[in-house]
């Protein structure tokens, strides 16, 4: 009985390895896989069934347990051509990547500083070629900051699909259905969610940080972020002026309302959830302690003396 049901598995993947071939065409796609560090072989079957890699999760998930590799499919990129047969991807992903490199991108860094660590530390060898393609498909904030595992010699192309498709994999359906529940598109939620990444420091404080700024935008109060007047002047200032709160750009929310025309930057999945799913105060005011904290007000009485607070006086 189990000889069979070994035949029936095997013939079965055969067919849909025939069938996959059939209908791609001889040609065949190269298509980048990443398998996370602890990704389950459920996962790793949807990620490949997402990509047009396999025809059935449930036939991928019993030939890997039929072979007893469930525990030895190993986390890195793939190159996998889309004519290869089930039992070839289950071999390659129990072999790894032939060589690999690990690099973290932290969160809040926009396109040119994110180029330009990853250039610094070698991962690209031009910080000027990333910023062009990324700008060139409007990827500012849709760079998923995390600590990644790439075979070598992607490319600033390579890099950045990796980095967008971890983007698409960590915000869920779930999160797209709340982004229509509070009435923001999913644009809207990564724009502030890119401000409340460069405001807020401590994450306990994200989803308070990012219900100061959605209690400003419903009352029709500008956003005042200091964040998006360094994203205006190209550069991060430890101070920033009177002057510069007056600079000629729509990312000015000292003088524009609203939201400005993208994200400043990319959010990590926090300071996303912190926007989709703030705490519920009336708090219109924030300022910072310096120590990565902040005092929080109702009114600008509340914030002067805040501020006098925090200035000692």
């Amino acid at each position: 009985m189990k000889k069979l049901l070994i035949f029936v598995i095997v013939v079965l993947i055969a067919a849909a390895g025939v069938f996959e071939v059939y209908k791609r065409g001889l040609s065949g796609e190269t298509v980048l896989i990443t398998v996370n560090q602890g990704d389950s072989a459920h996962r790793i079957a949807r990620t490949l069934k997402d990509n047009d890699m396999i025809l059935s999760e449930k036939l991928f998930l019993a030939w890997v347990k039929h072979t007893g590799s469930a525990g030895d499919l190993k986390p890195g990129v793939y190159e996998f051509n889309q004519k290869m047969f089930t039992p070839e991807i289950v071999a390659r992903l129990k072999e790894g990547p032939k060589n690999f490199i690990r690099f973290t991108v932290p969160e809040g860094l926009d396109i040119r500083r994110t180029a330009e660590l990853l250039e610094r530390i070698e991962i690209i060898s031009s910080s000027e070629e990333f910023i062009q393609l990324a700008e060139s498909q409007n990827l500012e904030g849709y760079l998923m900051p995390e600590t990644y595992v790439v075979a070598e010699g992607l490319g600033a192309a390579g890099i950045i699909r990796v980095m967008r498709a971890e983007f698409d994999r960590k915000v869920t359906p779930e999160m797209h259905e709340r982004a229509a529940e509070i009435g923001m598109s999913m644009a809207e939620v990564v724009t502030l969610a890119s401000i409340v990444e460069r405001e807020a420091v401590v994450d306990n404080e994200r989803p308070k940080v990012a219900s100061v700024f959605l209690n400003r935008l419903r009352r029709g109060i500008k956003l005042e972020s200091c964040a998006t007047i360094q994203y205006a002047l190209g550069e991060q200032r430890a101070r920033i002026l009177y002057r510069d709160l007056e600079i000629d750009s729509p990312y000015n929310t000292y003088r524009h309302a609203g939201l400005p025309p993208g994200p400043i930057a990319s959010p990590g999945i926090a300071s996303i959830r912190a926007v989709l799913w703030p705490d519920e105060t009336d708090y219109l005011f924030f300022v910072s302690r310096g120590d990565g904290t902040h005092l929080f007000g109702r009114t600008f009485q509340d914030h002067r003396r805040n501020i006098a607070q925090v200035r000692g006086r």
